[in-house]
């Protein structure tokens, strides 16, 4: 990835594991090495509101343009389409109405850490919608 992508890399290290005080660099261990030896990878979620640095509808419009020039890109042989990234994902919630499908075993354990957590009425948190009619 060479010096751009090592900066990157560098300084995504220092936000994750130097901001939550967790592990950095050579601190982080293989994640398929040695299982009595913890990995030690820290996670950082931030949320920027674009809002406070330009016009949304400009920054819409360069994202917008900067998916049409990935996804306009050079195909490899035998490749029908190039994606932006989150397109897949983005396509995928669109065609489904925005309902999320979970096994029923996957609802039971979110309802079932809700009520450990002391969240409200825990079932009352999955509804079942259906397209016949009421």
């Amino acid at each position: 990835a060479g010096p751009k992508g090592f900066g990157l890399a560098f300084v995504i290290d220092l936000l994750c594991g130097g901001l939550s005080e967790g592990a950095v660099g050579a601190e982080v261990r293989p994640l398929y090495g040695n299982p009595a030896d913890p990995y030690r990878c820290s996670q950082l979620f931030l949320a920027i509101d674009a809002a406070h640095f330009v016009a949304n509808d400009r920054f819409a419009r360069r994202v917008n343009d900067q998916a049409l020039r990935v996804s306009n890109s050079k195909k490899a042989p035998g490749v029908d389409r190039v994606y932006a990234p989150g397109e897949l994902v983005f396509d995928a919630r669109a065609a489904s109405g925005a309902t999320v499908r979970l096994p029923p075993e996957t609802v039971q354990s979110v309802i079932d850490t809700a009520r450990r957590a002391g969240i409200g009425d825990a079932d009352a948190l999955f509804t079942e919608k259906t397209n016949s009619p009421t």
